[in-house]
């Protein structure tokens, strides 16, 4: 973890200053790795902490500095240490911004220590705390497999699990509902606890795959026995236990997974009447009445998609159903009417997804908007997917597009081109026309202060710019469209417009560093 980075005595002598990341000590590190590469991205692969003098940087205007950071948080790397006194004597602002931003954390190394001492004396650790996770693992494994051997059922294997890891522990089914739990870890419980509460104290989760389905999501509060990232780990070797267990209900367990695959098939055709709607959810486990409902989904492009969904239903303690729909991975969630108040179901379900999510600028997963009864489980779905493809031409929308937040572009993306263009051409015509350099420049002023209703001093700080430099963009602006921009009918056209635009081209707006 980087806390134990921190205390490392080696890196101690660096005098480093956490800069960013106060919040995200637990954050894992797997590696250490020195470059002053500045195409150090594509040499890592994530959770790394990377150690650099800066020299890569030398010369570098902020805009260069800023892409540098954002790379490097977007392969999802640990955390990023700069030796000061090479290039730079501070950080630059510039990228403590961009850092904070992307969560990423920062570190000054404030005193020279030869890279050599820091990444020989971190690594050693870090091998050290593998090996003993490994046999933690192996132990772990070895005694749920004997158990399994003599015949255990579930609720012994957990409990078992729980006795190892000293902690409470449940195996949560397909639709989110606890299959079996022990209380403190002996077992014995008369009500189950809360996957949300288990989770949100410091413990962890598995997903447990059968015949290479993920059907089942094992979860183990916070471990008196090892680390939490040692528990995390083993927990992956204890998942095959659990999956040949299950499998001695073939017949109950194959009728659950066709029925949660048919619901959401159904919800995706949007061809089911609310009878045939309530009887597959009734199949798979889901409540049919009460209860409100949402759709969450994640790209192909992450291959841990299902696992991710199941993480984020366990750490809601809702009822759920996922399966994999048009190469994405779906999740449909239940939770009670009433049960959450602040923040709304779909921003909590976007806070978890984007916790979970390597940090990046187009989104690899979206949320649809919440429904209060099945049949409009059938529009959150639909509107997730339109919020996936309309989160690609929004500029900063993040690895998670939320619908409730990309209303207009949805509405947009809906109309016939033909009429995009008529929208674009009557609000942004001269704009539109100008070089593409200066064309850019003057879209993402416009944009920016449309976003910020108007305000003059919210939009220089977005886009980091001097009020001077402001005001003759925004003059150069008016003189090109002839509209007043502070007319609110005006405004409400021009920002449509520009989204407009934005999809039909399909180019990000280039905002400034």
């Amino acid at each position: 973890m980087l806390a134990d980075v921190l205390r490392n005595p080696v890196f101690l002598r660096t005098k480093p200053d956490l800069a960013v990341g106060e919040d995200q000590l637990g954050r894992r590190i797997r590696w250490v790795h020195s470059t002053d590469v500045f195409e150090a991205a594509s040499l890592l692969r994530g959770d790394e902490l990377l150690l650099t003098t800066g020299i890569g940087l030398a010369g570098a205007d902020a805009q260069r500095r800023r892409r540098y950071v954002r790379g490097l948080a977007e392969i999802g790397l640990g955390a990023l240490a700069l030796e000061l006194g090479w290039v730079f004597a501070e950080l630059p602002p510039d990228m403590v911004d961009e850092a904070a931003e992307r969560g990423l954390p920062l570190i000054a190394l404030r005193q020279l220590v030869p890279f050599v001492e820091i990444t020989e004396s971190v690594n050693s650790a870090i091998v050290d705390s593998s090996i003993v996770g490994l046999r933690f693992a192996d132990a772990l494994s070895q005694a749920l497999s004997d158990a399994l051997a003599h015949g255990a059922t579930a609720e012994v294997l957990l409990a078992r699990l729980g006795e190892l890891v000293r902690a409470p522990a449940m195996l949560i089914g397909p639709d989110g509902a606890p299959l079996c739990w022990t209380g403190d870890g002996t077992g014995g419980a008369d009500a189950p606890p809360s996957s949300a509460e288990l989770l949100d104290g410091g413990g962890c989760g598995a997903t447990v795959s059968v015949d290479g389905v993920p059907f089942a999501t094992l979860v183990v509060g916070k471990p008196g026995a090892q680390s939490r990232d040692v528990v995390r780990d083993a927990l992956d070797r204890a998942c095959p236990a659990f999956a040949l267990q299950l499998l001695s209900d073939r017949a109950g367990l194959a009728t659950r997974l066709h029925a949660s695959r048919q619901l959401l098939h159904r919800l995706a055709a949007a061809d089911a009447s609310p009878g045939a709607l309530r009887a597959l959810a009734g199949a798979v486990g889901l409540p049919v009445e009460g209860s409100d409902y949402l759709v969450a989904l994640v790209d192909g492009g992450q291959p841990r998609g299902p696992a991710l969904l199941r993480e984020v239903a366990a750490r809601l303690g809702a009822r759920h159903a996922v399966t994999a729909l048009d190469e994405q991975a779906v999740l449909l969630v239940a939770v009670p009417t009433g049960s959450v108040s602040a923040p709304p179901l779909d921003d909590r379900v976007a806070d978890l997804l984007a916790g979970l999510l390597p940090r990046t600028e187009q989104p690899r997963a979206a949320v649809g908007p919440v429904a209060t009864d099945l049949a409009g489980a059938a529009a959150s779905l639909r509107q997730a997917r339109a919020a996936l493809r309309a989160g690609g031409v929004v500029p900063g929308t993040g690895p998670v597009a939320v619908a409730s937040r990309l209303t207009a572009e949805r509405m947009l993306l809906d109309r016939p081109t033909a009429e995009l263009d008529q929208l674009v051409a009557e609000h942004l015509g001269g704009l539109v026309a100008l070089p593409p350099p200066r064309r850019e420049e003057l879209l993402a002023t416009l944009e920016s202060y449309l976003d910020t209703a108007r305000s003059k001093a919210a939009t220089a700080r977005r886009l980091r710019l001097h009020r001077q430099t402001l005001y003759q963009r925004l003059r150069r602006i008016e003189q090109v469209l002839g509209r007043d921009l502070d007319d609110p009918r005006i405004a409400t056209g021009l920002a449509l417009a520009v989204r407009a635009w934005r999809i039909r081209s399909n180019v990000p707006v280039t905002r400034d560093p």
